[in-house]
């Protein structure tokens, strides 16, 4: 790879990042015949042999046809293209600029090793505009992803707005969030932190006017899809302490869409998040109540929300509460076989407090699973004795130590909700 080279034009030391394939080297002198510059030697380690390491610094003249000059620059520094093309556009050279651009078509998706920079999106957006042509400009802006748009891009990405209008900057849009994938129970880190800000991007694209707030709205609704389309299927379900974690985790970013919706007036994106944490299950309430806790004080776009989560809790805290000789358990749903019907009749039984159950080693390896991910207050142990080995299931005191933490939260949450929100 080289790091490092000088400019044919300025003769200044520029950074770049350039891989070279094998094919592309002429090398005249083996590293074997040159003295490194810093070597490390470790002697032996017991669970590995002795290492000597040496460092080498070479330097190279790159020569490339004269024809091919400009795209070999760019796929070595695409900050160093997009500034060329920008100056060649400005000084009225567009027909010279748009050729330099298509000569980059064929290395430019190696861009995208470089489009996580904020600054080399800025400098797309700049010179996507002043090239004025819709095919180059998508060319260039291609390899950047949606979560590296961010407030300083408003002036620039108003521009190009103005420049290709609406249904062209849809278009953009939408090919920017493909790149968004779901990792670990929905959603990547990535975007998360990028949702939580949009209400400055937002912000700083309307401030622009015109386009730009068609533009701002486009971004909320493909935030909100692609939130919703991986975190409501995740609202189905027991909640267990992974989920709580999670859904928890989901607050900032999902206060920031409903913010920024509230502040564009996208009403669409608002009745469905609303919708959204209306659904029934504990999951739904702890996300809503995280969006609360993130939006902090009392702001437009979240007040349904907050009266929903005071009603259910209300709700909640009016059942009456657990017998003292009250034992009954609900297996949640998901499995049908006969050890999970034996193992629900035990669990809902009022009184019945333990289980010894003959059972094999696979059967005994399913009941442990079922308690064990639905987080049961239930502990198992096998009696080692006689064939088959006896499962034996005892339920705990924590049945009754969580439904009082559960009842305590309630009612702190439903305080705050009265003092802060009114509801």
């Amino acid at each position: 790879m080289l790091a490092h080279w000088i400019g044919p034009e300025t003769g200044r030391l520029e950074d770049i990042s350039l891989d070279l394939s094998d094919a592309e080297v002429a090398s005249t002198t083996p590293t074997t015949d040159m003295t490194p510059y810093s070597s490390e030697y470790e002697g032996y380690m017991g669970n590995y042999g002795n290492t000597l390491d040496r460092w080498y610094r070479r330097a190279a003249l790159v020569i490339w046809p004269r024809g091919q000059g400009f795209a070999s620059r760019a796929e070595a520094s695409p900050g160093w293209a997009l500034d060329e093309l920008t100056a060649m556009a400005r000084a009225g050279e567009i027909a010279r600029a748009r050729e330099a651009a298509r000569s980059l078509e064929s290395i430019w998706h190696a861009a995208g090793r470089y489009a996580g920079q904020t600054e080399l999106l800025g400098k797309a957006l700049e010179a996507a505009t002043e090239l004025d042509d819709t095919q180059i400009a998508a060319m260039l802006l291609r390899p950047f992803v949606l979560e590296r748009l961010v407030p300083e891009h408003g002036p620039a990405f108003a521009g190009l707005a103005a420049h290709y209008g609406s249904t062209w900057i849809d278009g953009l849009l939408r090919d920017w969030s493909e790149g968004w994938r779901p990792g670990s129970y929905g959603l990547a880190q990535a975007p998360l932190e990028w949702l939580e800000n949009l209400p400055q991007l937002c912000g700083a694209l309307s401030a622009e006017g015109g386009p730009s707030i068609t533009a701002a709205r486009s971004v909320v609704g493909l935030s909100w899809t692609m939130f919703a389309g991986q975190v409501g299927p995740a609202l189905d379900g027991p909640l267990v302490s992974r989920q709580e974690a999670w859904l928890t985790s989901l607050g900032a970013p999902c206060s920031g869409i409903i913010a920024a919706a509230s502040r564009l007036g996208s009403t669409d994106v608002l009745e469905d998040a609303h919708e959204l944490a209306r659904t029934a299950g504990d999951r739904a309430h702890v996300l809503a109540m995280a969006t609360l806790r993130a939006a902090g004080a009392r702001q437009a776009g979240f007040g349904e929300l907050a009266v929903h989560c005071a009603e259910r809790i209300r709700a909640s805290l009016a059942q009456p509460r657990r017998a003292p000789g009250d034992w009954s358990i609900e297996l949640p749903t998901g499995c049908a076989c006969e050890l999970c019907e034996v193992l629900g009749t035990f669990l809902r039984h009022p009184e019945r407090r333990a289980l010894g159950w003959p059972l094999a080693k696979d059967g005994r390896r399913h009941v442990h699973a079922r308690i064990d991910d639905a987080e049961l207050p239930v502990r198992h142990e096998t009696r080692r004795q006689g064939r088959p080995f006896t499962l034996v299931l005892t339920k705990t005191e924590d049945l009754f130590e969580r439904e009082r933490l559960a009842r305590e939260r309630h009612v702190a949450n439903l305080a705050w909700l009265t003092d802060d929100w009114k509801s």
